[in-house]
């Protein structure tokens, strides 16, 4: 299932000082704007857990900051559990995150197409509360076995995109638009490419709460305090040129099942993620844990039951609605 991406390249040069210059002061104006260090980084920041979000539908009238509670389900850890229940038509373009301070993020997965996506794929992010908030972008490499952000270090296994603008303010009751682009080449031309767009969003430490203030009262030296920020995963899944987009159901039918024992080989011959919203075999169910793996491009991967694989094979893809059926 490992599936190899090249190296971003990166400006040389003139070019490339220029480029840190214009960075350095971008960064410089957006951090003592919100205050300066004492008001950001006083005090430890820490990660409010993926089972604290929730994916609601989002359609167009969501443009203008409405929620449209149609479909409002509890994510468990990790984010690419089975978005999709029956009907949901699952976790795409049209669904969006929104975390427990209100802040609301979508797409939470994006297409990105080398094609007709010249200029970008945009997050958008929506603040109805009454506190504003820094918001950080990055990228993050993609592992399909967990479904998760890889925790693999280093700089060669960073996929070549960019958030932009790194840093930025988002005010009281505001919006935003980020925009993710490629910056480096060596991704490959006969298949999708995937990457975690990250987004932390820091609090101002005078919105901390009154009764977290009142209990430090009257204590000598105040106390110590944490300010807790929020971070918001997404799904990033790139296109080159040279692969057309899925048709809906095609993909599901060219996928290729094979029992070994205890375990259900999944292959996909074909150059898109895939991802199960249901999976199920001979009546058992493959739990939630393990339908968080996405098969990758070109690839196979194997799913472990409780006993030997036999009977008739049901399955939803994570997007679609049509349930697909074969036997073993």
């Amino acid at each position: 299932m490992n599936k190899k991406q090249g190296r971003p390249q990166h400006p040389v040069g003139e070019e490339r000082d220029v480029r840190y210059v214009c960075l350095l002061l971008f960064t410089l104006i957006v951090f003592f704007g919100w205050g300066g260090p004492e008001r950001v980084f006083s005090a430890p920041v820490g990660n409010i857990s993926q089972g604290d979000l929730t994916i609601q539908n989002a359609h167009e009238a969501n443009s203008s900051g409405n929620e449209d509670k149609s479909i409002n389900e509890k994510l468990t850890p990790p984010v690419n559990n089975t978005l999709a229940r029956e009907g949901s038509g699952g976790i795409n373009k049209d669904s969006q995150g929104v975390s427990k301070s209100g802040l609301t993020f979508y797409p939470m997965l994006m297409s990105y197409s080398q094609k007709d996506s010249k200029g970008g794929v945009v997050v958008n992010v929506v603040n109805p509360s009454a506190s504003s908030y820094l918001l950080q972008g990055n990228i993050n490499a993609f592992d399909p076995a967990t479904g998760r952000a890889s925790t693999a270090s280093g700089a060669g296994n960073i996929p070549p995109f960019v958030v932009l603008p790194p840093l930025s303010r988002l005010e009281a009751s505001g919006r935003t638009a980020l925009r993710v682009r490629q910056v480096g080449s060596g991704l490959p031309s006969d298949r999708e490419s995937a990457a975690v767009v990250s987004v932390l969003a820091v609090p101002p430490q005078n919105a901390a709460d009154e009764g977290e203030k009142s209990e430090q009262a009257g204590k000598k030296g105040g106390g110590s305090r944490i300010q807790l920020a929020l971070r918001m995963n997404m799904l990033l899944f790139w296109r080159p040129e040279t692969v057309p987009e899925p048709v809906p159901g095609q993909v599901a039918k060219a996928l290729t099942f094979r029992a070994r024992g205890n375990n259900l080989e999944v292959n996909n011959p074909t150059p898109y993620f895939v991802h199960f919203a249901a999976l199920s075999v001979g009546g058992e169910r493959i739990p939630e844990s393990a339908r968080a793996a996405w098969v990758s491009p070109l690839s196979s991967h194997t799913f472990s039951l409780t006993r030997t694989v036999s009977g008739p094979l049901v399955w939803t893809l994570t997007g679609e609605k049509d349930e697909h059926q074969t036997g073993l």
